[in-house]
């Protein structure tokens, strides 16, 4: 049976807090960023993000966005099919 994680579970605080770090870390960025966590879907996250960093001023170069999605999962280990 899967372990039904609870918010306030000790254990599911400190998996969300290693993950946490491990994102700053990944950017070398420890001493510097903090990484927040965004609940909802995806295009929910990315809108937040674009609306939080970009402002109406700036551009997004989405050139090289998939290459750079890649990068990050090879990083993680994770699986591009």
């Amino acid at each position: 049976m899967l372990h039904d994680w609870g918010s306030r579970d000790k254990n599911f605080i400190k998996l969300n807090q290693s993950i946490l770090e491990s994102l700053v870390k990944l950017i070398n960025g420890e001493d510097e960023f903090e990484c927040v966590p965004m609940q909802g879907n995806g295009t929910f996250a990315v809108e937040s993000m674009i609306s939080s960093l970009i402002s109406k001023n700036d551009t997004i170069d989405m050139h090289n966005t998939i290459e750079a999605i890649k990068d990050v999962m090879k990083e993680l280990k994770i699986k591009i099919h």
